[in-house]
């Protein structure tokens, strides 16, 4: 009978309180700051736990270790790539339009100044942590890859544009967007990109793609 109550007992002892949502926001949060102020070695489990106002025995039970919290920190501001295209009114309109829209969201998104920083820290941190790197780049600009070649083919279907290889047309018209403003921020020889400027930028490239890949030439 003992043996019972001890069992029944441990069950619920292992089942505990209902996980609170806030720590694993203060944890991801802190993870956020310190990892992309200072990078992955440059980061401890003890100064996350204190900024988060956790335990290191929480940041512990709930993410295992710091390369799991690290890749749970970048994916979760990459997904955040992903919702600015749910935002955005990529629409069924013209063609034009539709990457357009795609454009701007994308080039936003990556010339936010956090992002900059976030995108210096990867390349150094996936350098040591390839196998992350390719983890991190299927969730997130692999998944955008994609989403910009599933509009061309769409085009390619309805006979608007004429390309061989939807994938290297993503990359091309990609390619077109930034030109080399992605470097010069990266080798912080530029300011920050205006909403405008994007937007002079993206329709410059969208143009430039649409006369290349025009399914009406010849």
């Amino acid at each position: 009978m003992t043996d019972n109550k001890c069992c029944e007992r441990t069950k619920r002892t292992g089942a505990g309180r209902p996980r609170d949502p806030a720590k694993d926001d203060a944890i991801l949060a802190a993870g956020r700051e310190l990892f992309f102020e200072r990078g992955f070695n440059g980061s401890t489990i003890e100064e996350i736990a204190q900024r988060a106002g956790v335990s290191k025995v929480t940041v512990y039970k709930r993410f295992g270790d710091k390369e799991t919290l690290f890749e749970t920190c970048v994916r979760t501001e990459i997904g955040k790539m992903a919702a600015a295209f749910e935002a955005g009114d990529i629409g069924d309109g013209r063609l034009e339009a539709r990457l357009n829209a795609f454009g701007e969201a994308l080039l936003t998104f990556m010339y936010e100044p956090k992002h900059v920083a976030l995108d210096r820290i990867m390349a150094q941190e996936f350098s040591q942590m390839p196998e992350l790197g390719r983890r991190v780049f299927e969730a997130g600009p692999a998944q955008t890859r994609a989403r910009l070649a599933q509009l061309i083919e769409e085009a390619c279907e309805d006979g608007v544009l004429t390309c061989e290889d939807t994938l290297r047309a993503a990359e091309d018209l990609t390619a077109l967007w930034k030109g080399f403003s992605d470097v010069e921020l990266k080798f912080g020889i530029r300011r920050p990109m205006s909403p405008e400027e994007i937007r002079n930028h993206v329709h410059h490239g969208t143009r430039t793609f649409l006369r290349a890949y025009d399914g009406q030439k010849g």
